[in-house]
Order: structure tokens, then C-alpha cells, then sequence
């Protein structure tokens, strides 16, 4: 434990778990950006490192001339069970959302390590039913007795073929603005969440597939987003996220994106009761190929 002169004692928190610190007390922990970080004990500081580690390990935003990737996470807590994947493979554009039941530890270390096994199975060139299969084995074998599940949705933007394939696995429906249908299609879940049956009982479905088209938006993301809560009002469920993705021009945009997670920002860790994974993708050019 360390000093901490520059604290406000009456209003100082510890920056992992909120509680009040002594500001006598307080254990120092890491620079972010200009300002110095506070927890209360060697145990918030080991989850505020992790949870650093952890969004480090997310994919940035990118763009190229086929596509513009906006990617955000927000955790409920300090780490958390939300993972996003996307990896590049021959020019086709592989995207794969997990959402590991729980916000916690628990849920931190099942995703890390599954994070790990995506890129060798996909770079042995598994597609998303052997993806499927594998983690739900992975899981039953190594967590059944946790109870911890996941829910998985996987794209794959195969830009040669102006397709989008997916498959869905518990997953909260996904969203795919199409200029051809001027508006939202709906990807829905087709089977049940990865970890809760074992493999004679987890039906894995076929593969879907969509056409697409220059200036289509891929929106992706975990059931925090339409479950936040807002202060006297109902959650903003998939109406409001719609609403506010569409605002003002009657199509979702990449600054309407980045309004609507500076709004989810703006409402505090208090307004999410679990984490937010958030990515939204604009196909540029479907006849290009990385």
C-alpha cells in the first residue's frame, strides 16, 4: 500500500470495484494516459491489469479498400467474457462474436483460451460448423460443471463471391442493412448456445447465406448493448438500437455508430449489468481481394 496525496477524500473510488478508498491507504496502481489509477487492494489492481491485457487483446478498427471496421468493447467490470475475432484468409474476411455466459473471471479465462484455439483452427481451415463442434466438445470437457455456456455468431464476407455466409449459435439476432431491401435484415440465431449439450444432443446448423453489395453494413454485437439500461426509461432493446443507428439520415452510419456508443459511454458502468461488444462494418468494394 501506498500514499496517495493527490486523492479527494471524499469522493475518491477505487477504479476496479467502486468502493470509497483511504486515500492513506490506497494502493497505487498503473498510469492511463495522463492520470494516475487507484484501487483499494492488490486483488482490484490484478483485475484492473487484466482487464487492460484483455482489451489489448481485442482487434482494432481497420480499413482497407473492401471494408471500414469500427470495433468497441465496454465490460460490465474490469474483464469480462465478450470477444470479437476477425482474421483475413484467402481475401475472405472471417468475423467470429463469443459471448461466454457470466462477466467475470471465469468467463475472462474461458474466452482468452478460446480465443487462442480460433486462429489454428482457422488457419487449418475449419469453417464455422467444425468451429462450432470443436468448442462445444471444448467446453462440455472443460466446464460443463461451471455451467458456463456461449453463444457464437460467425461471418465470413467472401468479397470474390459478393456473399455473406454466416452461422449462429444461441446468439442475440445480428443486423445487416441492405441497400437492395432499404433496411435491416435480421440474422437470427439457428440452434442452441455452445457448452450446454454434448455432442449427440448439439445440433449444428447449416451455413446461411446472404448477397451483399458496396455500401451494406454489417452490425455485430453482445446482448449488453440492447440491454442497457437507460435512467427513467425501458432498456434500449433492438428498437432504440435501430433508432439510434439510423438517426438522422434513415441509415445507419459509421458517425451514427460512434454517437451510439459515446451514448452508452455517457451513461456509465452503472447503466451495464453485462459487456458490450460492438463492431459495425461498411463494405466498400466486393470485387476486391486483399
Amino acid at each position: 500500500m501506498g500514499d496517495a496525496p493527490g486523492l479527494n477524500v471524499l469522493t475518491a473510488k477505487c477504479c476496479a470495484c467502486g468502493r470509497p478508498l483511504d486515500p492513506a491507504g490506497a494502493y497505487k496502481s498503473l498510469r492511463l494516459g495522463k492520470t494516475e489509477s487507484y484501487v483499494c487492494c492488490p486483488m482490484c489492481l490484478d483485475a484492473l491489469q487484466a482487464g487492460l491485457v484483455q482489451r489489448r487483446m481485442m482487434p482494432e478498427s481497420f480499413s482497407d479498400e473492401r471494408i471500414d471496421v469500427l470495433v468497441e468493447y465496454l465490460p460490465a467490470r474490469q474483464i469480462g467474457g465478450d470477444y470479437v475475432h476477425i482474421k483475413d484468409f484467402g481475401g475472405v474476411l472471417h468475423f467470429l462474436v463469443l459471448d461466454v455466459s457470466g462477466h467475470g473471471i471465469a468467463s475472462s479465462l474461458v474466452m482468452n483460451r478460446v480465443s487462442a484455439m480460433l486462429d489454428r483452427m482457422l488457419e487449418g481451415g475449419e469453417g464455422p460448423r467444425e468451429l462450432a463442434g470443436h468448442l462445444n466438445a471444448w467446453m462440455r470437457e472443460h466446464v460443463r460443471d461451471l455451467r458456463l455456456y456461449a453463444t457464437m455468431f460467425h461471418a465470413t464476407l467472401d468479397f470474390a463471391h459478393s456473399r455473406l455466409l454466416y452461422l449462429s449459435c444461441g446468439h442475440t439476432a445480428q443486423l445487416l442493412w441492405s441497400g437492395s431491401r432499404d433496411g435491416f435484415l435480421r440474422l437470427e440465431s439457428q440452434t442452441t448456445p455452445i457448452g450446454l449439450f454434448d455432442e449427440g444432443m448439439f445440433e449444428i446448423p447449416d451455413v446461411g447465406e446472404v448477397a451483399i453489395q458496396p455500401g451494406d453494413r454489417l452490425v455485430l454485437f453482445t446482448d449488453g448493448l440492447p440491454d442497457i439500461e437507460r435512467p427513467g426509461e425501458k432498456q434500449l432493446g433492438y428498437d432504440g438500437l435501430i433508432r439510434m443507428l439510423t438517426e438522422p439520415d434513415g441509415e445507419p452510419t459509421a458517425e451514427s455508430a460512434r454517437r451510439l456508443i459515446a451514448y452508452v459511454q455517457s451513461l456509465g458502468q452503472e447503466a451495464r449489468s453485462d459487456d458490450v461488444l460492438f463492431v459495425f462494418a461498411e463494405v466498400k468494394d466486393t470485387a476486391q481481394a486483399a
